[in-house]
């Protein structure tokens, strides 16, 4: 090799490392701001603590007792390979790093995986595209602040580890088209399946990137002439396929979340592989050989067609199913509280993304035309209705509604497909690379149609929309490169175009200029959960203070920290494992109408303690409350926020802003000192006035109408002529100088619920004693109380039924 050569290889070598490096340090930019022991993110504690149960007893029990008591949780309806990946990776770690602990490995794993997969990533698209093309995804793929986020440190949840799968799978498949030996093809297609293999044990949503893979078979199932079976594909199926069906109970009886699991992951490539082998007897075996041997592509159209339209059929039909028990397709009341599932709108795209995600959707369609030709054109159409009824369709549903705006999504998917079909059969003759397009489209396709309407997944399309992007980007620059007449060697001059465009998609501000949102992304975007909070301190009062026999309930998304970091049991959490159990817990403990109620479903479940926090009643309200309410929503609420003026004769008067209270505007007067002093009175829509019930705090203290103390057990189900229930309450918010700053308005159904009288209103009882905090009670961010129930509190089983209608 020539010295020049050697110096080219190197400083290609040096660069991929500088990408790789630069990854991984915006990666660990908020790593100094995690307390010890704490993540980002709260399933990282689920997966921790599962990892620490391999690692000491080698492997996970049948069924986790520890939470969804009394029953605990099945874990072979769950994929459980990360904790398992984590545990054994760590253990070997240990070897060469002995002073390396398990919440360190785990703390670090999402961004080792991540760089992992860029790294093969990188080294695939240098090897098909060229070394500037596979750098400048590398560069996006590092910076975007969409694909960051979930890949930092403290964000110790799986997805990172099923990107590295998903990638894996999808570069070793594409990798034997590359090659002509067949050994090697075969190798590749073991490897590729192999990896799909360990997908589908750690995530139930692999399905996808094997929808991916399925895509590209499908095509050259379309576009090929041959009537040889395909070994190839057999063999990746056979990799995975029956592995998994024997590996996990998930796929042979799925209960929950795993009921559609096997239809959805292991179904499909069958289907294919039978289309396969229906086409190759309809070819080989008289009488249909004559007839069907000179249509081989036309045949293979009409069967894909044909199954297509079934798969169709069959997922409308099951719709139904599909919204209880699938997470992208869920509309039930739980998950439509679940914040990473809301629909993304414009501004959103543009944060995590910038400009790029414009860039790469008509990269997407500069593809199709470039390589297609006039076939190719049909499709931009389909892809630009698409675009805009994905990253457009905040305005869109303003304008059109969500009703004709979602048909019109399906509308453009459903004809991409058909198009994407149609050039298969119509195209001459293969493209180079033709195969590597269609799997990214494919990729690009499916993931965003799930993002459209849930964030969550935006961190897979990172992948499709970097590539398009630059594909776009070298399209540009080849061709305004062209029209330059410089005495400039081609190669450099479009080089230095797309580098331009390239730095301004980065820091330009029209651009996109996302670069600056790349560090905050790692650092900033994910907080710590429970942080140096009331809440932390709550967790550790518990570690230390109760046995680990104690049954803490909470809502749901405390489940896995008061597991970990409280050593405490609990009746429901963030694994959504049992929804109507969330329900149940939403609407009879939580806005719970009266004591006995709550202490009925608590017994029921054996708990020993109550934990509620300000944020549940101030930010979640109206969620849990939706979750726990009928159809009617008879018991939904919210803490509506008020907002303060000065107002001659009072001391202030509050207005709130939305939602249609029942008054206009609320007095709040007192003299020098509010004990005995505060009133609070409501101007009403008819122009009349009431006294509205309130509980004020006072700095650190609270004062309830005419000095009422908070350890009244009396006051629990009694209502004073202060606080008539057709009004509702306020909570009132002031400092030692008696300043307000802060209040709320709460409506009746929420003023006399459990949670608020015993958080703000400090209306307690014998059954339910404060343990924690001991100082400061009033106004503590996060409460604990014992439960020491009656003697006529009785279990009841309705409280135990899994679904609503047992």
């Amino acid at each position: 090799m020539k010295i020049t050569q050697l110096t080219s290889h190197i400083g290609k070598w040096m660069i991929l490392c500088a990408i790789l490096f630069l990854a991984f340090w915006i990666r660990i930019q908020g790593v100094n701001n995690i307390p010890s022991g704490q993540f980002t993110e709260t399933d990282a504690y689920l997966y921790y603590s599962q990892a620490q149960l391999v690692s000491e007893d080698g492997q996970l029990p049948e069924r986790d007792m520890s939470r969804w008591v009394p029953i605990g949780r099945d874990l072979g309806q769950t994929l459980n390979l990360y904790p398992y990946m984590v545990a054994y990776a760590h253990k070997l770690t240990t070897v060469f790093f002995p002073n390396i602990s398990l919440y360190d490995f785990m703390l670090f794993a999402p961004t080792v995986c991540f760089i992992i997969g860029l790294g093969v990533l990188c080294l695939f698209l240098y090897h098909t595209y060229g070394f500037t093309f596979a750098m400048s995804v590398g560069m996006l793929l590092a910076t975007l602040p969409s694909v960051v986020e979930r890949s930092a440190a403290g964000f110790s949840d799986r997805d990172s580890f099923c990107w590295l799968l998903g990638v894996l799978a999808f570069t070793m498949y594409l990798a034997k088209e590359q090659t002509q030996y067949r050994r090697t093809r075969f190798l590749f297609s073991a490897i590729s399946g192999f990896f799909v293999f360990l997908g589908g044990l750690a995530w139930e949503g692999f399905g996808v990137f094997v929808l991916v893979v399925l895509c590209v078979e499908l095509w050259r199932f379309i576009a090929s002439e041959e009537e040889n079976y395909p070994w190839e594909y057999l063999l990746w199926v056979l990799m995975f396929v029956p592995g998994l069906f024997l590996a996990s109970p998930a796929y042979r009886t799925g209960q929950g979340f795993s009921t559609h699991l096997t239809v959805l992951v292991l179904v499909p490539p069958l289907v294919v592989l039978g289309l396969y082998s229906i086409r190759y007897l309809l070819q080989t075996r008289k009488p249909f050989s004559k007839w069907f041997h000179p249509h081989a592509r036309l045949l293979a159209f009409l069967l894909t067609l044909l199954s297509l339209t079934i798969g169709g059929i069959y997922f409308f039909s099951q719709q139904n199913t599909f919204a209880l028990s699938t997470v992208p397709f869920s509309n039930s009341r739980l998950m439509q509280t679940v914040t990473e599932l809301n629909t993304p709108h414009y501004d959103y795209w543009m944060f995590r993304f910038g400009g790029v995600w414009l860039l790469g959707s008509i990269g997407l369609m500069v593809v199709s035309m470039r390589l297609w030709k006039q076939k190719g054109t049909v499709l931009v159409f389909p892809l630009s209705l698409f675009v805009l009824t994905t990253f457009f369709q905040e305005p869109l549903r303003r304008f059109l509604g969500t009703g004709l705006c979602n048909i019109f999504f399906f509308l453009s998917f459903i004809s991409v497909i058909g198009f994407a079909l149609g050039v298969a059969l119509l195209r001459k003759g293969p493209m180079k690379n033709e195969l590597c397009y269609v799997a990214l489209a494919a990729w690009f396709l499916l993931w965003v149609g799930l993002s459209r309407d849930a964030k969550r997944y935006d961190f897979f399309i990172g992948v499709p929309v970097a590539f398009f992007a630059v594909e776009f980007m070298s399209f540009a620059a080849e061709t305004v490169s062209k029209k330059i007449k410089l005495r400039i060697p081609q190669t450099l001059l479009k080089g230095g175009i797309a580098i331009a465009m390239l730095t301004a998609l980065l820091f330009w501000l029209p651009g996109g200029g996302y670069a600056k949102r790349t560090v905050y992304a790692a650092k900033e975007l994910r907080k710590v959960v429970p942080g140096h909070t009331a809440i932390e301190k709550g967790l550790h009062w518990m570690k230390t203070e109760l046995s680990d026999t104690a049954v803490v309930a909470a809502n749901w998304g405390y489940g896995s920290m008061l597991n970990v970091l409280g050593g405490v049991n609990t009746v429901v959490d963030q694994d959504h494992f049992i929804q109507h159990w969330i329900h149940l817990y939403c609407r009879h403990v939580f806005s719970a109408q009266s004591e006995q109620e709550a202490l009925t479903f608590l017994k029921t479940h054996g708990a020993t303690h109550l934990m509620l926090t300000e944020n549940d009643l101030v930010r979640h309200a109206r969620g849990y409350s939706f979750v726990g309410s009928d159809a009617n929503l008879d018991r939904m609420f919210e803490m509506m926020e008020l907002h303060a003026h000065y107002a001659m004769g009072s001391k202030y008067r509050l207005f709130a802003s939305t939602n249609h209270p029942p008054f206009v505007d609320i007095d709040i007067n007192f003299s020098t000192d509010i004990d005995g002093t505060l009133s609070v009175t409501a101007r009403l829509k008819d122009g009349t006035s009431v006294d509205m019930p309130y509980v004020a705090f006072v700095g650190k203290r609270r004062v309830n109408p005419q000095n009422q103390v908070e350890t009244n057990p009396n006051l629990l189900d009694t209502q004073t002529n202060l606080e008539p229930m057709s009004m509702g309450g306020t909570v009132l918010y002031f400092d030692e100088q008696a300043r307000l700053y802060r209040a709320y308005y709460i409506p009746p159904i929420g003023w006399n619920n459990l949670s608020v009288r015993l958080f703000f209103r400090g209306l307690t009882s014998d059954a339910f004693v404060p343990v924690f905090p001991t100082e400061d009670v009033a106004t503590a961010k996060a409460k604990v109380w014992e439960i020491r129930y009656p003697v006529d509190i009785t279990a009841r089983p309705e409280f135990l039924a899994i679904y609503s209608g047992d």
